[in-house]
């Protein structure tokens, strides 16, 4: 008598439709990458006298007035430049639907709603604090203590 394991048969013609369709759907992925990476390039932040625009927590321009202070926080290696927002204006600022989470981890973590790394801009940390902060100054916000003597450091050092 002759026994046979009929299990790879039945499933044996799946195989090419699955290798089919996944590369469809990583074939997709990449296209969606290429196109978002030559034709949905941002500017990361755009700053002004008015306010500023961070692409990465809200599409809209943040008054100057909605900011409550401007910190420099280390966290582990990396400085940061941490902007902590007036109550009432995180619920005025229209965010994208897909950062919240990340922004209340931010915010769970270190006390600030936006975490700005100069390591993906252009300029040095000093000078994107800097820049920020005498805007922010400059449009008539309170003195805080905070800058080199006010810095804090979160983490590991």
């Amino acid at each position: 008598m002759v026994t046979a394991d009929l299990s790879e048969a039945r499933l044996g013609f799946l195989v090419p439709y699955v290798g089919w369709a996944s590369i469809a759907f990583f074939g997709t992925g990449a296209l969606a990458m290429l196109w978002k990476l030559f034709f949905g390039a941002k500017v990361a932040l755009v700053h002004s006298i008015t306010g500023f625009t961070y692409a990465a927590y809200s599409p809209d321009e943040i008054p100057w007035g909605f900011v409550a202070d401007i910190s420099s926080i280390r966290f582990g290696r990396n400085w940061f430049v941490a902007i902590r927002l007036l109550p009432e204006a995180r619920y005025k600022i229209r965010r994208r639907q897909m950062n919240r989470f990340a922004n209340r981890a931010d915010f769970a973590l270190t006390g600030f709603e936006i975490l700005l790394n100069a390591n993906v801009l252009t300029v040095s940390h000093e000078q994107l604090y800097s820049m920020l902060r005498d805007q922010w100054l400059a449009a008539g916000a309170s003195q805080s203590p905070s800058g080199p003597a006010g810095s804090r450091s979160l983490g590991r050092e």
